[in-house]
């Protein structure tokens, strides 16, 4: 899996659903997060329930402890969020982003990441988020390939070979046919497959 040194690698299923806290440089903090992310995959839909307790004692014994289920509606394009438990272990004015992964929409959108971020502000105990998205068809290849021939350590006739093959053939098998006739390095084919094809 190619990625840069600043980059990193992650997989995940079809609709899968991960709370985030969001980074802060410096910080080491363990509490309930005031600031909340979730990064959502498209594709399926999916549960996930987050569990959240005072991560100090044990009264979650007894019953202090919270539970956030996020219910994913592909189909539908929502995100269904239901708190039930303890509420008081909830930060006051927790707030929430969504972040749709490998989608297209409008709004503040990363082309890069392809990756939506819905500001939803304030978490309610129950609420329903509608994705305004649909499932990108890489249509940045080519911004990422000439990103990553500019980068990569190989001769200047051969960037520009792989960018002009990129850019004159009208379908992809076409490409892969051709890139695959130039007999590269095998950690680059990699590299450049995994750009075209994600």
């Amino acid at each position: 899996m190619f990625r840069g040194l600043d980059g990193q690698p992650v997989f995940a299923k079809a609709g899968a659903i991960v709370p985030l806290m969001p980074h802060q440089p410096h910080a080491n903090e363990t509490g309930n997060p005031s600031e909340l992310e979730v990064l959502v995959f498209p594709g399926a839909s999916n549960t996930f329930t987050m569990y959240e307790d005072d991560g100090e004692s044990r009264d979650y014994e007894t019953g202090a402890s919270l539970e956030t289920t996020f219910t994913l509606d592909w189909e539908a394009r929502t995100l269904h969020i239901e708190m039930s438990g303890d509420l008081t272990l909830v930060p006051a004015n927790r707030t929430l982003t969504v972040l749709v992964r490998g989608v297209v929409g409008e709004g503040d959108y990363d082309a890069e990441t392809q990756t939506l971020h819905i500001p939803i502000g304030e978490l309610k105990q129950e609420q329903t988020v509608t994705l305004p998205v649909d499932v990108t068809q890489n249509a940045h290849r080519l911004d990422r390939l000439y990103r990553f021939l500019d980068r990569a350590e190989i001769a200047y006739d051969l960037k520009d070979r792989l960018y002009q093959m990129a850019t004159t053939k009208t379908r992809l098998e076409a490409w892969l046919f051709d890139l695959h006739a130039l007999e590269l390095d095998r950690d680059l084919q990699d590299a450049l497959l995994e750009l075209m094809l994600d």
